[in-house]
């Protein structure tokens, strides 16, 4: 039977004095995991929700919202530093608000001793209806406004938001467990802390689940759990089981789970219920295993600049204010997510990428690391071209210029046509007037070094998203190194589409 924690009875009533607090502050890192909701925008915040049973049969939700201590404004206020945030949170229900909160917070940390403060928690419990809402979350960060006539008018205040779907679960027929909550143990001393992100150290000694058992009404008798931990491939790494007695009390749950020994990863971990009236169900969580603070700067810096290509522009400037272990954990989900064959170790899609990557680096770094280089950012996308040719030293515009009307369609023996002039040939007019050649041809003046690609059809894009609805037979690229520098800029494409 493993191992299970003190079952308090004065559960409840501790439960309610932790939810009521207006404020709980945790020195703790900040974690991204799949439990936790992620509000982003000029911060990240970090949402979990956690459904329980309550003794008149009604619900408890109880909102978890982590918010970065480093990335608030702060002022001073007597021996304490004070930031200012104003929170609004709904649930929306067949478009009718069911719970509103509007209010404002103040944040209080100590100005002696709270260095190594990371987060900081605000906590609200409501008891809507069970069923399906829209969450929405909004935290403003009013100590300081941001844009506009500095930062004054025109100007906003830093804030970060959220909307998703949220299920307040319906605890009326028992036989059923609540959310599992989970905790962290903090060092030896076995003080726990709540962690509704799911991630932990590597090292960190265990985890600790929280939940408690809905008995069936006006009944007595005997349930069972089983607790597991698994991999991502399903491989179990612990697993043990234990039986409890029910009488007509919520009877709450607590079991702390070793984890020293595992490595970085995600893991799931699972508890199944059974037994005579009892609904038999599983319930899982995500448990996140992150490497050490320390992270390789070489890995950190192949992580920075996958980001800069795969992420767009909102979630790369969201994903550089994460810790540095954080950023690689958010790299790795993005390649676990896109795995083809995730029962297997190889992820044939991340080795694509890492091939294209060292070709990239290889070939086109020269002011910046290849991989960042229109020529490198065209074949991590595409691959290496079907089709490539290479002017380094051409003796004039000519083969540029022929090159260029290929792309567009034409040949060489439309040079001497009025193309400026032709609805049709706009772009290749443009393109023709950007290397200084108006819309007739000239056979004088020197030409910059140019490399021509071309891709049967759109080539072999790396994921689905960069795929192209082509207009054309296929996908040809012009680069040239306009300073002779050795920088290839991408000038002309027969497709129109952002990289």
């Amino acid at each position: 039977m493993f191992a299970r924690g003190q079952l308090h009875n004065n559960y409840r009533g501790r439960l309610r004095l932790i939810v009521r607090l207006y404020l709980l502050i945790c020195i703790l890192l900040p974690a991204a995991s799949a439990s936790a909701l992620t509000a982003t925008g000029e911060f990240i915040t970090y949402l979990d929700l956690y459904s329980s049973p309550l003794a008149d049969g009604s619900t408890s939700l109880v909102l978890y919202a982590q918010l970065p201590v480093a990335n608030l404004s702060w002022h001073e206020s007597g021996d304490s530093l004070i930031a200012n945030l104003h929170v609004t949170w709904s649930f929306n229900s067949s478009g009718e608000s069911v719970v509103a909160i509007d209010e404002d917070v103040d944040l209080v940390r100590p100005l002696i001793g709270s260095e190594g403060l990371q987060s900081m928690y605000y906590i609200r419990e409501v008891q809507p209806p069970a069923g399906i809402y829209r969450l929405e979350f909004t935290c403003e960060d009013k100590g300081r406004k941001i844009g506009g006539l500095f930062g004054g008018l025109f100007g906003h205040y830093p804030a970060a938001s959220l909307t998703s779907r949220v299920v307040v679960r319906d605890f009326s027929a028992g036989g059923i467990l609540a959310d599992l909550l989970p905790y962290s143990i903090v060092g030896e001393n076995l003080f726990s802390r709540p962690n509704p992100s799911g991630a932990y150290l590597i090292g960190d000694p265990h985890m600790e689940i929280r939940t408690c058992f809905t008995p069936p009404a006006n009944r007595e008798g005997y349930f069972s759990l089983i607790l597991k931990v698994e991999d991502r491939f399903g491989n179990i790494c612990f697993r043990s089981k234990g039986g409890w007695k029910y009488e007509s009390e919520i009877l709450p749950l607590q079991f702390r789970i070793p984890i020293a020994g595992l490595e970085a990863g995600e893991y799931k971990v699972k508890l199944v219920l059974g037994g005579e009236d009892v609904q038999s169900a599983e319930y899982s969580y995500p448990l996140m295993i992150v490497g050490s603070l320390d992270i390789d700067d070489k890995e950190l810096a192949q992580r920075s600049i996958e980001a800069q290509l795969l992420l767009g522009n909102e979630a790369y400037n969201d994903w550089l204010r994460l810790p540095a272990w954080n950023r690689v954990e958010v790299m790795t989900r993005f390649w676990h997510d896109r795995d083809p064959n995730p029962s297997t170790e190889e992820n044939e899609i991340y080795e694509e990428f890492l091939s294209r990557y060292s070709i990239a680096m290889e070939k086109f770094t020269v002011f910046q690391p290849g991989p960042l280089t229109d020529r490198g950012r065209i074949m991590i996308r595409y691959g290496e071209p079907d089709i490539f040719r290479q002017e380094i030293m051409p003796l004039n515009k000519e083969a540029l210029v022929n090159e260029i009307r290929g792309l567009h369609g034409g040949t060489s023996e439309d040079q001497g046509q009025d193309v400026g002039l032709d609805s049709r040939n706009s772009d290749l007019g443009r393109d023709l007037n950007s290397v200084g050649m108006g819309a007739s041809f000239s056979m004088g003046g020197e030409s910059e070094p140019y490399e021509y690609w071309a891709y049967d059809l759109e080539g072999d894009p790396l994921l689905p998203e960069f795929k192209l609805n082509l207009s054309g037979v296929g996908l040809k690229l012009i680069f040239a190194d306009r300073f002779g520098y050795g920088e290839y800029r991408l000038l002309y494409r027969s497709e129109d589409f952002d990289f």
